[in-house]
């Protein structure tokens, strides 16, 4: 393990912190029981959002930083800092998770950050002379991950204006509000975690 890997982890360990202090904050004194969990839904999906999209970006981080330092870029740095800012962001989201439309601004801004730092590998890549045949996948599947990014911060933007969409499948009404924004979250972090499975990080 190099230091930057070990960077990660302290970022890692920084978020995992930031949501025991918003647990702490939302259970107070209360009971956790399954009255509470409803009465709390949007914060309890928060959360289960925040730990598994952290646990996803904390395995794809320590493959991508294995070799950064081998990496030869004007914007290698940029981007390292970039990464440090989004994870005190998303440590503050979690830490506010007790009032969940503050935390879902906070974590639009993290998903912001985010989609400057895929643009800074953008860039990388667009500047290598170099870059192997096998690299050829990796400008589409940068734009995929800034068009994921977007529906992150779409969603917890509809989430913030307390937004209603009202839509109809096969005659069937639906009503989205609160919290399913949230679930929908979720719903991309999988599909996200189905992407980059697919294609493993590169440098």
């Amino acid at each position: 393990m190099n230091r930057y890997q070990t960077l990660n982890n302290g970022g890692s360990a920084l978020i995992f912190a930031g949501v025991l202090a918003g647990a702490w904050k939302l259970i107070g004194d209360s009971d956790v029981t399954w009255n509470f969990v409803v009465e709390h839904a949007d914060s309890v999906f928060l959360m289960v959002f925040i730990i598994f999209f952290r646990i996803k970006m904390h395995l794809d981080d320590h493959e991508y930083f294995e070799n950064f330092g081998n990496i030869i870029s004007n914007h290698k740095y940029w981007s390292l800092m970039v990464a440090v800012a989004v994870w005190f962001l998303m440590a503050f989201a979690a830490g506010t998770i007790k009032y969940p439309e503050t935390s879902a601004n906070i974590l639009a801004i993290a998903f912001a950050i985010c989609t400057i730092w895929i643009a800074v590998h953008l860039m990388d890549i667009s500047e290598s002379k170099k870059a192997s045949p096998e690299l050829s996948i990796m400008p589409s599947l940068r734009h995929k991950w800034i068009m994921i990014n977007m529906a992150y911060i779409v969603l917890l933007i509809l989430y913030s204006l307390d937004a209603d969409i009202l839509f109809t499948v096969r005659g069937i009404h639906f009503d989205l509000t609160k919290w399913g924004f949230i679930v929908l979250m979720i719903v991309v972090m999988i599909s996200d975690h189905y992407i980059t499975r697919r294609h493993p990080v590169q440098i």
